[in-house]
């Protein structure tokens, strides 16, 4: 914003002084001279404002790929302690009806508006028996809201 306004400041110096150089000098070849020159410099002026914008912008170009490295990252923390979140919670339910879970796998995914949409959670039994039991446990608790696979390991 600083560089516009000292492109119009120089401007309208610049129109002043042709103004001022054209009262003071008499001959129209001289003031032919002095006119382009100070053209020129105006020229010149607006030129080099609107390359360093052309520059800053691709400054702002790399900015945004750094933050959306940095987004990517976050998002990922986010999704994964939300992993961690819901594995602990669904461990301690299976606890409440005395059944050991071998591997809890949560498939999530961020949504557009950022939040985490939970698309499946996997659970794998230490025992065939606790399977049937494991997986009522986790529809009743659910609902419909994602899918439940439950497996057994059958050791």
């Amino acid at each position: 914003m600083n560089e516009i306004k000292g492109t119009i400041l120089t401007v309208c110096v610049m129109l002043v002084a042709t103004e001022l150089i054209s009262k003071i000098v008499p001959q129209n070849k001289m003031m032919g001279f002095v006119r382009s020159l100070m053209v020129t410099v105006i020229l010149i002026s607006v030129v080099s404002t609107w390359a360093g914008k052309d520059f800053e912008l691709a400054t702002l170009a790399e900015d945004y790929s750094q933050n959306e490295e940095l987004e990517e990252y976050v998002n990922g923390q986010y999704e994964s302690a939300a992993q961690q979140e819901i594995s602990q919670y669904i461990t301690g339910l299976l606890q409440t009806i005395q059944i050991e879970s071998e591997k809890i796998e949560i498939f999530t995914d961020i949504t557009a508006d950022g939040s985490i949409l939970i698309e499946k959670v996997s659970v794998t039994t230490r025992y065939a028996s606790d399977k049937e039991r494991a997986r009522a446990l986790l529809q009743n608790t659910v609902g419909n809201e994602f899918e439940v696979e439950v497996t057994a390991n059958g050791s």
